[in-house]
């Protein structure tokens, strides 16, 4: 696959910035993997794992996870694999767990 031009912002007829757009590529793809990146917050995922679950060949998903790094979505961590930009880095915080004689104090 051919290199994509860079991204564009397209604005909406009442001035809101819409997801931007890429012309060439494979816009049912990125609309797909854009939605499951959302659906499932904190999926990190290799090239090759990504190229299995979408089932691409390495050079359309080479084409694709580059395309939705450069629109801002997702990054790529040191371990190689993309993760949604705002899920923010691998081992963020984690939940507590409360005891439940500590809320009983409080009443």
């Amino acid at each position: 696959m051919a290199a994509l031009p860079r991204p564009r912002q397209d604005v909406a007829a009442d001035g809101r910035k819409s997801v931007p757009s890429v012309p060439n590529a494979p816009a049912t793809l990125l609309r797909r993997i854009w939605n499951e990146y959302l659906e499932m917050p904190g999926l990190r995922l290799t090239s090759q794992q990504a190229q299995r679950l979408w089932g691409v060949d390495a050079d359309t998903c080479t084409a694709l996870l580059k395309t939705l790094v450069e629109l801002r979505f997702l990054t790529r961590g040191s371990d190689g694999r993309y993760f949604r930009l705002t899920d923010g880095p691998a081992g963020g915080l984690l939940m507590a767990r409360a005891d439940m004689t500590d809320l009983e104090r409080i009443r």
